[in-house]
């Protein structure tokens, strides 16, 4: 928690959704033409340590919490991999955090 503390006191100024989860490593690299759009695997750009916090608190968080145990089995529905479903949440957390650090709704949609 301390690593994003710290950035973000430095970075306010960075839009909320994608970007910070390019920061955290947490989002998928993108191949797109036209129409076409193909979704490949994990930008792992930002911080290790980080990100792998972030996959923890997610085991955690989807033990605990309903909502989020709901998102990881739609996730693993979808995906048919529990590796990537948590990884979507930890996705989820991760903009979720950023929104309360930088004082904006938590809920609101990304940008």
């Amino acid at each position: 928690m301390r690593q994003v503390t710290k950035k973000s006191a430095r970075s306010k100024g960075v839009p909320v959704g994608r970007s910070d989860a390019v920061y955290v490593g947490l989002a998928p690299r993108v191949r797109q033409s036209g129409e076409r759009r193909r979704d490949g695997p994990l930008l792992k750009a930002g911080r290790g340590r980080l990100r792998a916090t972030l996959v923890e608190a997610s085991w955690v968080r989807v033990g605990r919490d309903p909502v989020a145990k709901a998102t990881y089995r739609r996730l693993v529905h979808n995906t048919g991999c529990p590796n990537k479903a948590i990884v979507g949440v930890a996705r989820h957390l991760a903009i979720r955090l950023w929104r309360l650090l930088t004082g904006a709704q938590p809920d609101a949609p990304a940008a």
